[in-house]
């Protein structure tokens, strides 16, 4: 059967828009994305240790020795987190959550000897596909808050159920720590939750980068 040229027409342009949002969602989910051009292509200048190495707070967080501790997630990915212990004996615990093509200790180098001189024992972790944890796919929050409880609970069973737990999250964290706090199983001594510039859904997420490089949200 022969297409009339408005349907032609049409195939095509479904074609080319199913290829431009794949693009986008490829760019957007996949570590491995290294496309420049598109608008919301996120540089990693930044969050390298040596830079604004210069700042008294980053010269000290880098200087300090983290212990650090692994699991597996669900998905068989092998996960990495530092701690920091506090200066002095301390039950209150703050598990950071970073943000969106960061990692652990970069996205907390600045605020981490204020959190750690305010007595807090530091435990950051590195989202799965970032950091030097294993995975391959950023899932803006969603599976991440999966993990995030893996690790609430590994810090239970690590330093004691007596333990006073805070949850930190910048922007891709912030949502992490805030689906976590919906979840049942969220262990009764996660006293507080710090949610730090963070966003409402994933599908907002991909609709506004969708309308950053020109490409209609309403079909998909």
């Amino acid at each position: 059967m022969k297409l009339s040229t408005p349907l032609k027409a049409l195939a095509i342009g479904g074609a080319a828009y199913a290829a431009a949002s794949s693009l986008v969602f490829y760019e957007l989910m996949d570590k491995r994305a290294k496309i420049p051009t598109l608008a919301f292509q996120m540089s990693i200048k930044g969050v390298e240790p040596g830079i604004a190495d210069d700042d008294e707070r980053v010269v000290w967080f880098y200087n300090q020795t983290f212990e650090e501790f692994e699991l597996i997630n669900a998905d068989g990915a092998r996960l990495k987190a530092y701690y920091l212990p506090a200066a002095e004996k301390s039950d209150k615990f703050l598990v950071c959550s970073h943000g969106y093509r960061s990692n652990g200790k970069a996205e907390f180098r600045f605020a981490g000897k204020f959190l750690h001189d305010s007595g807090f024992n530091l435990f950051i972790v590195d989202h799965r596909a970032a950091g030097e944890s294993e995975g391959q796919y950023i899932t803006f929050g969603c599976k991440e808050a999966e993990d995030l409880l893996l690790w609430v609970k590994f810090v239970n069973e690590k330093f004691g159920e007596d333990i006073q737990i805070g949850l930190y999250g910048v922007s891709m964290g912030c949502a992490t720590i805030t689906t976590l706090c919906g979840c049942e199983d969220l262990p009764e001594n996660v006293k507080f939750a710090a949610a730090d510039c963070g966003y409402t859904s994933a599908k907002d997420e991909f609709s506004y980068n969708l309308q950053k490089v020109h490409i209609p949200d309403f079909v998909i």
